[in-house]
């Protein structure tokens, strides 16, 4: 039985951060006059496999992401692009690339979801020391 791939937006986000008018210009190709889920979830899918794409990079359990609001933010972003057939307006490829931005933001760990859990990579080189507090400071040496 294939493993359940993790899911970081719904139908629901996407319908809170987009205009119901647009999802349905972009998803009902037949005229039903409703949204067409299956090609939302799809690209929902698309997007959150993109997203795994970075993040199981420096997470173990990325099942635990799913509720994260910055991947859920990014998620909608990468979803709503793909949704667009044609070139999208500026403002929808601007959010497109700043998600794609952040991503590589969250795979190199300047961006953390986790409050600062991640799994660290090993540096079987690094030399940890303690010393000695600094002798000389700016408020040692007084006015000099």
């Amino acid at each position: 039985m294939p493993l359940a791939k993790p899911q970081y937006a719904t139908l629901a986000d996407m319908q809170a951060r987009y205009e119901a008018s647009d999802l349905l210009q972009l998803t009902d190709q037949l005229d039903t006059g409703s949204i067409n889920e299956t090609t939302v979830n799809s690209a929902i899918a698309d997007a959150s496999a993109i997203i795994t794409g970075y993040v199981a990079r420096r997470h173990d359990n990325i099942d635990l992401l799913t509720d994260n609001p910055i991947l859920n933010m990014i998620c909608c972003q990468i979803a709503y692009r793909k949704l667009w057939r044609d070139t999208p307006p500026d403002s929808i490829q601007k959010a497109h690339d700043e998600a794609l931005a952040e991503l590589g933001k969250i795979s190199k760990g300047i961006v953390v979801l986790d409050e600062g859990s991640e799994i660290a990579p090993p540096r079987p080189d690094a030399i940890h020391t303690n010393s000695a507090p600094k002798k000389m400071s700016r408020d040692s040496l007084g006015g000099y």
